[in-house]
């Protein structure tokens, strides 16, 4: 009886709970630029969501990686930026770095597979653009 009703619980939690928090953050930094060049090779998943949100027609990645979530204190080097987060996706904090100085602070609520766009760094003949994913 006490394990029918403690798997019965468990039931109702992960009912109420319909999306699973993910367990991996994909971080990638990408050019952003209306001079034809680059790839957009791994950007698949993103690359609309870029497109119908920035006034750019060209996107290439320039460096990507990953991280656990929850993120305790993770860092991740991306093409001369130090992103640290920390925190589960529902409050993570997200502090980018170049040369030692931080340029973005940032706290976020990432449901799984909603992209977060950040940044606006200047490059040359465009921009860079960090997009976060929980997955």
């Amino acid at each position: 009886m006490k394990t029918q009703l403690t798997a019965a619980m468990l039931f109702l939690l992960l009912a109420a709970h319909p999306a699973i928090a993910g367990n991996r953050l994909s971080i990638r930094l990408v050019k952003a630029s209306n001079t034809e060049g680059g790839s957009a090779a791994g950007l698949s998943d993103v690359i609309k969501t870029l497109a119908d949100s920035l006034p750019y027609k060209h996107f290439s990645l320039v460096a990507s990686g990953t991280m656990p979530l929850p993120a305790r204190g993770s860092v991740q080097q991306l093409g001369g930026y130090t992103v640290e987060c920390d925190g589960a996706q529902s409050k993570l904090s997200i502090k980018v770095k170049r040369r030692g100085k931080t340029v973005l602070r940032k706290s976020a609520n990432l449901p799984d597979g909603t992209h977060l766009i950040v940044g606006g760094f200047p490059a040359a003949d465009g921009k860079l653009i960090l997009v976060f994913v929980a997955k």
